[in-house]
């Protein structure tokens, strides 16, 4: 997990030069948080490496981001630039994206820091969770005032309601996340927390009814994962 949580969260350059693609970093508050983000996105990446290297848990063959994984990978970069020109809102999109990641990002730290049994690693995440939850606060605020107009409020909904997944699934594919991540969702407690992304989208559109963590975990997540919510 640490290992995956490396790459993921390194992965941030390629997010941001996804959101310049879509041109949703035009206001400066954004492109200044941004620089901010970047750098304590970068430092996580490499304290989690470095953490998994201490407890000899790197993976064998890194994982890299194959060019052409499926379809919605082939078509993603593409449908950015086209959005960027024809979708309106875009600003309002990005930071409901990012109070949803970066709540799922301080959840599992957490969650893993509880189990870790070490008290400098559990620090460790904790401090990133720490984080992790200041930049969820900005997008936050920043989403509220960007969803004011009812249009960007339907266009977020829609965009989240069809294209939404969990951070990392696109960069270590479905089956490697789950192999990864799986063993999080037999834990109710953890579960029941993810579900609050749901609130915070419903929260932030007032469209209460969309809820893509929900039909993520039951049609994605093994029902043994689930089990124990019920």
């Amino acid at each position: 997990m640490l290992s995956a949580l490396s790459l993921i969260e390194a992965d941030s350059a390629v997010m941001r030069r996804k959101l310049a693609a879509t041109r949703a970093d035009r206001s400066n508050p954004i492109k200044q948080f941004n620089v901010l983000w970047l750098a304590e996105e970068a430092e996580h990446g490499r304290a989690l490496q470095a953490a998994s290297e201490m407890l000899r848990t790197r993976m064998a063959q890194p994982w890299t981001r194959p060019a052409l994984r499926d379809l919605r990978s082939a078509a993603t970069w593409p449908a950015l630039y086209v959005s960027g020109w024809l979708v309106p809102h875009l600003e309002a999109v990005y930071c409901t994206l990012g109070s949803m990641q970066e709540y799922i990002a301080l959840t599992t730290y957490r969650n893993i820091g509880q189990r870790v049994g070490d008290p400098a690693l559990q620090e460790l995440l904790e401090c990133i969770a720490r984080q992790e939850a200041r930049h969820m606060r900005f997008y936050r605020e920043a989403a509220k005032v960007l969803l004011e107009p009812p249009q960007a409020r339907r266009v977020t909904t829609a965009l989240m309601a069809r294209l939404w997944r969990p951070p990392g699934v696109d960069l270590l594919g479905l089956q490697v996340w789950l192999d990864v991540f799986g063993p999080l969702f037999t834990d109710g407690v953890y579960v029941r927390q993810l579900l609050r992304v749901d609130e915070i989208l419903g929260n932030l559109t007032g469209h209460c009814g969309v809820r893509p963590m929900q039909r993520f975990i039951d049609s994605t997540v093994p029902l043994r994962c689930t089990a124990s919510t019920e």
